[in-house]
Order: C-alpha cells, then sequence, then structure tokens
C-alpha cells in the first residue's frame, strides 16, 4: 500500500519523495545498523500520531528513507 501526503515544505532539492520502509517490531534495530552499514540517521525514532512510529535516514547511498513501524520496538 502507499499513499500520497502533500507538503510544500518538503519539494525542494535536498528532499523530495519519502519513501517508506516497513520495519515493524524491529525499528530500533534498523536504525542502529543504518549507522553501522555508513548510512546517516537524520531524525531518531518519533511517533507520527495514529500511525505509529518512523524515523529518517539516509542509506549509505545518500537516500532519504523512512523507517516505519507500529510499535516502537
Amino acid at each position: 500500500g502507499g499513499c500520497l501526503v502533500p507538503n510544500a515544505d518538503e519539494v525542494t532539492a535536498d528532499k523530495g519523495i519519502l519513501v517508506y520502509m516497513n520495519v515493524d517490531g524491529r525499528i530500533r534495530e534498523a536504525c542502529k545498523l543504518v549507522s553501522e552499514k555508513g548510512g546517516a540517521v537524520i531524525q531518531e525514532v518519533h511517533a507520527i500520531g495514529p500511525h505509529g512510529f518512523r524515523a529518517i535516514v539516509h542509506d549509505s547511498e545518500g537516500n532519504r528513507i523512512a523507517l516505519h513501524a507500529e510499535s516502537d520496538s
């Protein structure tokens, strides 16, 4: 599944489309692995209302990605 959420503040050269990857049940572990594998955590795990939790990272190739989970674990 997917959805589009318009946000004019994120339409810039260094932002743009944000792809969400499902890491349900392991969001903290996924963030740790991002750093270990040469990426960087841009926004630590945080709640996104009734939609669960996310963290925003740059992968080892510089792509900005959201890690998403239903729970903060």
